[in-house]
């Protein structure tokens, strides 16, 4: 049933532009698990001579994730815009692909109802190593390796990566 509830709640998203290609965007699952799902923007991805790529992601989080930010924020005595719960973000990121390193540069967190709940730049953010096993290093591990043939090709990758998943995305 949890899994149902995650497919309703991306066909939503779909609906409300975020995972669509109306803009150019071609948006490639990369990761998931019970809690949320992992897109990034291969239309967006750019590598600099230097080694630096730079990509847009989106997450989406699941209906239990959701439900469980909801219960949080009533236990809060003060609400206010800000404490609305989020669906979805929209990150834009930095990898150095030499020497293991991110940034966020910029993000987005929308409501259930598809509008933007708060944004932020990140002109002069630091550069953070990746940590051994988190999103990021998974997003890294796509983008940083020059495909040497059709068979190395990061949408082939992940697709490997999807069906070799122990978990259904979204269960309970």
């Amino acid at each position: 049933m949890a899994k149902v509830g995650c497919i309703v709640a991306v066909a939503c998203l779909v609906a409300f532009g975020f995972l669509s290609d109306a803009r150019g965007e071609d948006w490639i699952l990369y990761e998931m698990d019970e809690n949320y799902v992992l897109y990034y923007d291969k239309e967006s991805v750019s590598m600099s001579d230097k080694g630096i790529v730079k990509v847009r992601t989106t997450t989406i989080y699941c209906e239990r994730e959701v439900d469980d930010r909801i219960k949080q924020k009533e236990k809060k005595e003060v609400s206010s815009e800000r404490d609305k719960p989020v669906t979805a973000t929209k990150e834009r990121w930095e990898v150095d692909c030499v020497n293991s390193q991110h940034r966020l540069a910029a993000y987005a967190e929308y409501g259930n109802d598809g509008q933007v709940i708060r944004c932020e730049q990140n002109d002069v953010m630091e550069w953070v190593y990746m940590m051994p096993g988190s999103a990021i290093e998974s997003l890294a591990k796509i983008l940083c390796i020059k495909p040497k043939t059709k068979e190395d090709a990061p949408e082939k990758k992940i697709k490997e990566v999807i069906e070799s998943a122990a978990a259904p995305p979204c269960s309970r």
